[in-house]
């Protein structure tokens, strides 16, 4: 009886978190257009970037299946780069927009790509766990104003909050 219960709670949980995500859900998605190296454009202020300028991310595919995960940035206070590999992982077996990355050992955050540039893979919208996380990203180190404000405005019709934004130097 305790083992049916335990197995109902951990159905129940796995549910719910996926329901917490399926206005998420990109159908279309193909996170092999995804890897590649990517620019950072505009992000919430957040204390793991903080002064960084010149910021990439690159994902690259792992044997096992996972995504290795490549930051890299240049400290204007401490002028000096810096560097943090992770891995990525999905967070769901049948989504692909919707993963799980971790930089620190077996703690993982939520890492979901809301929306992106369905033909080219150009530009990606990023949200973290919650709406203090927000990611802007391009393939080339500039996005133009009308694109970066429309991603913007889709961030904000999806519950971010524009203030603390940081428009990162490139």
């Amino acid at each position: 009886m305790k083992k049916t219960i335990f197995i109902f709670i951990l159905i129940s949980i796995t549910i719910f978190s996926k329901s917490n995500h399926e206005k998420y859900i990109i159908k279309d998605f193909d996170i092999s257009k995804y890897l590649g190296t990517w620019f950072e454009i505009v992000r919430k202020d957040n204390i793991f970037e903080k002064n960084l300028d010149f910021v990439t991310a690159t994902y690259s595919l792992k044997p096992d299946g996972d995504i290795e995960v490549l930051n890299k940035g240049f400290n204007i206070n401490k002028n000096k780069e810096t560097q943090i590999t992770g891995k990525a992982k999905k967070k769901y077996n049948d989504i692909q927009n919707i993963l799980q990355v971790s930089f620190f050992g077996p703690f993982y955050s939520d890492y979901i790509i809301v929306d992106y540039d369905r033909e080219n893979y150009s530009w990606a919208l990023v949200f973290g766990k919650n709406s203090d996380y927000m990611w802007i990203l391009s393939r080339k180190p500039q996005l133009d104003e009308e694109t970066r404000n429309l991603i913007l405005s889709k961030a904000n019709s999806l519950g971010i909050e524009l203030t603390n934004l940081v428009y990162v130097k490139q």
